[in-house]
């Protein structure tokens, strides 16, 4: 029995206001969560909430933390566009995506042209590849540094597939992943709509299906894809049967271009792949760096109340000592009452043993 494929479950496109000559490999490429960044600020959208006056303004900058945050913040926005920019131009790409989703105002400073040099020079601080001819820097990034499936919305997707060119969850992959001999059978043809035999070269494929490990039966290729490629080769072949001037010749160029564009994603999907592995690498040490760090800047802190070392050193694996975020006061503050009663715990067992040892000693000595 033929296999049934549904159609794509996320219809809805979106656009950007950094326009990228996106081509049809994949339409849903800008997600609501993936760039979101990206997406323009609607007509006839809710309007902006309005100011507050300035006497609430000025009891909550000077009563509360939030007046405070408030402050910070409306210094930061206050700054001069160029050196506001030049900040951001020192951050990951990642932190940038975060803080276009900050507030509105930033996230339509970050959209536009004149900001695509903060996106380039963050991207080659990290040593991340260039980004392919269908994507802006922003997309790229979200590409990059995203965790969300781009087909249902699904979070935590690690794994981005640069053969692919795309991230998807384990269901998604099961349901739209297809190989050559699933195509045949899902996309039979007829005499008046015939499967191109190039068809299969003119798409991004994979050798990693659903299990998320390299196989070896063959190519994989996305259900989006293939739709999108069918159609746009049947649009030539009509042209071809109806005689329209010049069309086995846009047909031609056609093919040719995306086997051009095939064959670049398959040389650079290795080297990316490479790339991002050290990456990921790399932050997991310093995310490791920085565990030591808060857990030599809380085992300081309990020496300096009396502590051993020893007895100390049996938190070290609690989770409010291995998270990578510096110490702060009020950190130590919330923590304390957490770890504390694990050390002298840890402490009353040590001192017991030790009792127990002196008395065993005394025993044998005066039996002696």
């Amino acid at each position: 029995m033929a296999r049934t494929i549904k159609a794509p479950r996320n219809s809805v496109r979106y656009t950007s206001r950094v326009v990228a000559p996106l081509d049809d490999f994949h339409v849903e490429e800008l997600s609501t969560d993936e760039s979101d960044c990206g997406n323009a600020r609607k007509k006839g959208g809710a309007s902006p909430p309005k100011k507050a006056n300035k006497q609430s303004f000025a009891k909550s900058s000077s009563g509360s933390d939030s007046g405070r945050q408030t402050t910070s913040l409306g210094q930061l926005l206050a700054m001069p566009l160029d050196v506001l920019l030049e900040v951001f131009s020192h951050l990951d790409p990642k932190d940038i995506i975060h803080v276009c989703r900050t507030s509105r105002f930033l996230r339509d400073i970050l959209m536009t042209r004149n900001s695509i040099s903060v996106w380039r020079a963050a991207r080659e601080r990290i040593g991340a590849p260039e980004s392919p001819s269908n994507m802006n820097e922003p997309q790229w990034a979200a590409v990059l540094f995203g965790n969300v499936c781009q087909t249902c919305g699904a979070r935590n997707i690690e794994r981005f597939d640069f053969s692919l060119m795309r991230r998807a969850c384990k269901e998604c992959k099961d349901e739209y992943l297809l190989t050559e001999k699933t195509i045949k059978t899902c996309f039979p043809g007829s005499r008046i709509d015939p499967i191109d035999p190039d068809i299969f070269g003119l798409m991004p494929s994979t050798n990693v299906g659903p299990t998320s490990h390299p196989t070896s039966h063959g190519c994989f290729f996305w259900f989006s894809d293939v739709e999108d490629i069918r159609q746009k080769l049947k649009e030539y072949q009509l042209n071809i049967r109806f005689h329209h001037p010049g069309a086995q010749r846009a047909l031609d160029n056609f093919k040719a271009q995306r086997a051009e564009t095939v064959t670049s994603i398959r040389k650079l999907a290795y080297k990316r792949e490479m790339w991002y592995q050290e990456y990921t690498l790399s932050c997991y040490e310093d995310k490791l760096a920085l565990g030591e760090e808060r857990f030599d800047s809380i085992q300081s802190k309990f020496i300096k109340l009396g502590y051993k070392y020893n007895d100390v050193e049996s938190i070290r694996w609690e989770s409010e000592c291995r998270l990578p975020t510096p110490l702060t006061e009020q950190t130590w503050k919330h923590i304390r009452p957490i770890l504390e009663p694990i050390i002298l715990k840890r402490q009353q067992e040590r001192l017991q043993r030790t009792k127990v040892g002196k008395y065993s000693s005394r025993t044998s000595y005066s039996r002696v």
